[in-house]
């Protein structure tokens, strides 16, 4: 597991002995009764709905970039920190954003000088923002680090299924409001922290070894190229068809990691493979009997022209 934390603070609030520390948030607010005006809170962010109008900020994190395409997350909690919360509870939600805000240009009106959200305060669901929210928690009265869940939106953001437009963050709570250190505020570890959790394993692979083909009594498997890399550059087999398991041997190149798994593909049906022996670049597996290709009599032909045979390949 490595610990990634995105913050403009000096020393993190929130974890300790985190393995990196990157700067790149990014926020700013919006506010219903003053919709021209750009940034017009400094140094603290509000989250209101109440008779002053609605305020809401949005956030993206540019230090995201520090991480690698291929990790896994297993939770990105993004921290900020109340000034106060006013009125009781309040719940707040966060949404996806689909406009490119520019950071100090956008207003109620617009998403950055001279671009207007599709419907002012970027309330249009499916072009400003997206309409299902990333999480929904609640605040209380007083101060300190609340969490907001944003697992589901770092991992999009990281393996490039979606670009990191940033959140919205607003209140649903009627007479409610709270107010939030800015990432630029002035009072150093005061400031909002992305804490990102993840796995850097490489993702599992699946490559096509060959096809199986009625040569008599003799297995056969003809290598296919799987895209380079990893390849498949050898492969055999040591037993007739006679209703028993086949031993397959092969060697790859273009890929480090250990076989896992096989997987022999049949029509509809799949079978795992068994006794996989393998290191890194090579090894070997037993392909069962399995019904649709096996014969009862060596050199009985086999019931479908031909099967695929899939070896998933993974560095873990």
């Amino acid at each position: 597991m490595v610990t990634a934390v995105i913050t403009e603070n000096t020393t993190v609030q929130n974890t300790t002995g985190q393995d990196a520390q990157y700067t790149g948030v990014e926020d700013g607010s919006i506010v219903s009764t003053q919709p021209t005006t750009r940034e017009p809170d400094s140094g603290f962010l509000l989250v209101a709905l109440d008779g002053s109008g609605e305020r809401r900020f949005i956030t993206q994190f540019s230090g995201l970039s520090n991480i690698p395409s291929t990790a896994t997350v297993t939770s990105a909690i993004y921290y900020v920190n109340r000034v106060f919360t006013n009125t009781g509870t309040i719940s707040v939600e966060a949404r996806q954003l689909l406009q490119p805000w520019a950071d100090g240009e956008q207003s109620w009106e617009q998403y950055s000088i001279g671009n207007d959200w599709d419907v002012d305060g970027a309330d249009s669901n499916g072009v400003d923002r997206v309409a299902s929210a990333i999480d929904t928690t609640t605040w209380t009265n007083g101060g300190g680090y609340e969490e907001i869940d944003l697992t589901s939106y770092v991992q999009d953001v990281i393996d490039g299924s979606i670009t990191d437009y940033g959140v919205l963050v607003e209140t649903t709570t009627s007479s409610g409001d709270s107010g939030i250190y800015t990432a630029s505020n002035g009072t150093d570890n005061s400031r909002p922290e992305l804490i990102v959790i993840y796995t850097t394993g490489a993702p599992a692979q699946t490559i096509s070894i060959g096809l199986l083909s009625d040569t008599e009594s003799q297995l056969s498997l003809v290598p296919v190229n799987a895209g380079s890399p990893p390849t498949i550059t050898d492969i055999n087999t040591d037993e007739t068809i006679v209703d028993a398991e086949q031993d397959v041997t092969f060697q790859t190149t273009g890929f480090s990691g250990e076989i896992t798994s096989a997987v022999i593909f049949s029509g509809s049906n799949e079978t795992d493979a068994t006794g996989i022996n393998s290191t890194s670049g090579s090894g070997d597996f037993d392909v069962p009997d399995v019904a649709g290709y096996t014969s009862d009599t060596a050199g009985s032909p086999f019931t479908s022209a031909s099967h695929s045979v899939s070896v998933r390949l993974s560095s873990e």
